[in-house]
């Protein structure tokens, strides 16, 4: 997952250590400010995600492709997530990432696994095939999360289109969920403010 932020950030994976605790990146795609919360998979913090996400618009998701033994254990997690909060409006981007690996589940297992189809019909969801180490997937699923918000927060749309000039803050809870075990997963808070007139 960490791959992931720094291949955006710089466009080119770095070498990465562990993700212990939490760490902040600021992160920009098609000038929308990303502040980014890494948080690492086996972080004491994870019991409040509930509370972190109430009020928020969007979550995503980064899943391992080839870790089948895991991922009913995020199926349940994500589900749990859900269940706990509001659903009004949301989105959802999941990442099949590593999708280069031989043994990687299709698209079509993946969503039959994490049961897509039966989460509430008010969250709006995309399955992104992705392969964080070659840059392949990422700026296509960010602008599918993008594009699936404009729908859900007209409002937004448009000043996404128009250009803002007030400040405004676009406030979206995104989550990238970690499989266990020493997989990251980090919460996502999208925001957009313009220059001061």
């Amino acid at each position: 997952k960490t791959t992931i932020i720094n291949v955006i950030k710089y466009g080119t994976n770095v070498e990465t250590t562990i993700t212990i605790g939490i760490g902040v990146e600021k992160i920009t795609i098609n000038d929308i400010n990303l502040l980014v919360i890494d948080e690492g998979g086996r972080s004491r913090a994870r019991v409040f995600h509930s509370f972190r996400y109430r009020g928020t618009s969007g979550m995503i998701v980064v899943i391992d492709s080839a870790d089948r033994e895991n991922i009913d254990n995020l199926r349940y997690e994500l589900f749990n997530i859900f269940d706990e909060v509001e659903c009004q409006n949301r989105s959802l981007l999941v990442f099949a990432n590593k999708q280069d690996l031989p043994n990687a589940m299709s698209l079509g297992e993946i969503k039959d696994r994490l049961n897509l189809s039966k989460l509430n019909k008010n969250i709006k969801w995309h399955l992104q095939p992705a392969c964080a180490i070659r840059n392949e997937g990422l700026h296509e699923g960010f602008q599918c999360l993008l594009s699936i918000l404009a729908i859900l927060l007209p409002p937004i749309a448009a000043i996404i289109k128009v250009g803002c000039t007030k400040h405004f803050f676009l406030n979206i809870l995104l989550t990238l969920l970690g499989l266990l075990p020493g997989c990251i997963h980090a919460l996502w808070l999208v925001w957009r403010s313009s220059p001061a007139e």
